[in-house]
């Protein structure tokens, strides 16, 4: 998966949220299935080029706003460049 996005280091402290937000459509009728929240807390490492942490994912009805999924796991990411071509 690719994340576009930044971390920052407030205070020395490499703990930090990412907070996402996305939709999903039915691939059949093109509607929206589901509103979803994307939870992370990550620890950056001292280089600064990687993170690992934990991730909770809740789906929730377009329509009644009622959460129809929930699911945590783990997370871990390095930085890439403009210029990799390769991970």
């Amino acid at each position: 998966v690719i994340h576009p996005g930044q971390v920052r280091i407030v205070d020395d402290d490499p703990v930090g949220m990412l907070n996402h937000f996305a939709l999903s459509y039915d691939p059949t009728t093109g509607n929206l299935a589901a509103k979803i929240h994307i939870l992370e807390q990550v620890t950056l490492d001292p280089s600064g080029n990687e993170f690992t942490g934990t991730v909770t994912i809740d789906a929730y009805d377009p329509k009644s706003g009622l959460k129809v999924d929930h699911v945590t796991g783990t997370v871990s990411a390095t930085r890439v460049t403009v210029d990799q071509i390769t991970p």
